[in-house]
């Protein structure tokens, strides 16, 4: 069973939203209103990390709600940013290629 499928998980993750749902707070995304009647109107996800800090994975302080559009957008720029730095020769830096 992975991460993401852990009752740990579940449960912070179903705590986060009824808190975010009954103080009204925004996407912490775009910090628009987040429309509750909608059927999967947010998604929990680490403002830092489970990559970067697996620590912080079940830290209640760790975890926003956001727009699943929100998010779609966050990951992509995560994974366009995460790409290693590249040098002169077209080799990543600090690998064995160069």
């Amino acid at each position: 069973m992975g991460f993401y499928q852990s009752p740990d998980w579940i449960a912070l993750r179903r705590a986060t939203s009824k808190r975010w749902k009954r103080d009204g707070l925004p996407c912490a995304y775009c910090h628009k209103a987040i429309d509750w009647g909608k059927p999967y109107a947010a998604i929990a996800d680490h403002q830092q990390t489970l990559r970067a800090r697996p620590d912080l994975a079940l830290e209640p302080a760790n975890i926003v709600m956001m727009h699943h559009a929100c998010h779609s957008k966050k990951t992509a720029w995560e994974d366009l940013n995460r790409r290693p730095e590249i040098d002169r020769n077209g080799y990543p830096v600090g690998s064995e290629w160069q």
